[in-house]
C-alpha cells in the first residue's frame, strides 16, 4: 500500500496540508501548500472548500471537471490567495492532515486523506465524505 501511496504522491503534486486549529460546530484552521508561498485561513467548512479551488485552479491541478466563466477583464479569484502571513508551525491545534486531490469531477473533489507522517487514512469520493471524515476524527479525538 505504501508503494502505491508514493507512486500518487508523484503523480498529483498539488496536495494540502490542513491544520484544524478550532472546532465548535464548523471547521476552523489553515492551509498550505507547496505550490503557494503563505498561509491560508479558514473559519468555517465552506472557506476550506471555496480556497482549496482556488488552490487548485491557481496550480493548475487537477483541473475543474467544469471550467469557470468570467467576463470582467480581470481573473478576480486569484486576489483572494494573496499571503497572508510567513508560514510557521505547520500543525493544527487539534488536528493535521494531509489532502491528495486525485481529482475534481462530478464538480467536486475526489482523493485521499493522509497523515502528517504520510501514512494512508482513508479515501473520498466527495466534499461532504471528507468534512464527514474530518468531523468523526475530531470527535474521536474530543473522548
Amino acid at each position: 500500500m505504501k508503494k502505491e501511496i508514493e507512486t500518487t504522491l508523484v503523480r498529483f503534486p498539488c496536495r494540502i496540508r490542513l491544520c484544524i486549529d478550532r472546532y465548535e460546530g464548523d471547521l476552523a484552521g489553515r492551509i498550505y501548500s507547496d505550490r503557494y508561498p503563505g498561509t491560508l485561513h479558514f473559519k468555517e467548512c465552506r472557506e476550506l472548500l471555496l480556497l482549496g479551488d482556488l488552490l487548485f485552479d491557481q496550480c493548475g491541478y487537477p483541473q475543474a471537471f467544469q471550467e469557470r466563466r468570467s467576463f470582467s477583464g480581470e481573473n478576480a479569484r486569484f486576489a483572494a490567495l494573496a499571503p497572508q502571513e510567513e508560514a510557521g508551525d505547520r500543525v493544527g491545534a487539534l488536528a493535521t492532515v494531509e489532502l491528495v486531490i486525485t481529482s475534481r469531477r462530478r464538480a467536486g473533489w475526489q482523493g485521499f486523506v493522509l497523515r502528517p507522517d504520510e501514512t494512508f487514512e482513508v479515501r473520498f469520493e466527495s466534499e461532504l465524505e471528507l468534512l464527514r471524515w474530518l468531523q468523526e476524527m475530531l470527535k474521536i479525538k474530543e473522548e
